[in-house]
């Protein structure tokens, strides 16, 4: 199924780690973002530019959100 619906498996990838920043589930938004991580380096995504650049768009904006979660920036001086 995976590799008829591809696109939206990305897309249902982005939404549950949505739901898990949403819902501050720590554990698994790491489990999803690794699992999404991996699928992103197989053949079946790397052979597609769509496929890639959503992949690429939605990790790191998963990493983004990882950030703010975790609390791990620091704020400038002004």
């Amino acid at each position: 199924m995976v590799r008829v619906e591809t696109s939206h498996y990305i897309k249902a990838l982005h939404n549950l780690l949505n739901a898990h920043f949403d819902l501050r589930n720590h554990q698994r938004f790491e489990a999803t973002l690794q699992k999404f991580e991996a699928f992103a380096l197989t053949d079946r995504v790397k052979e597609n530019d769509n496929f890639r650049i959503q992949s690429f768009v939605y990790i790191t904006t998963a990493k983004i959100n990882q950030v703010f979660m975790q609390g791990t920036f620091q704020r400038r001086a002004a």
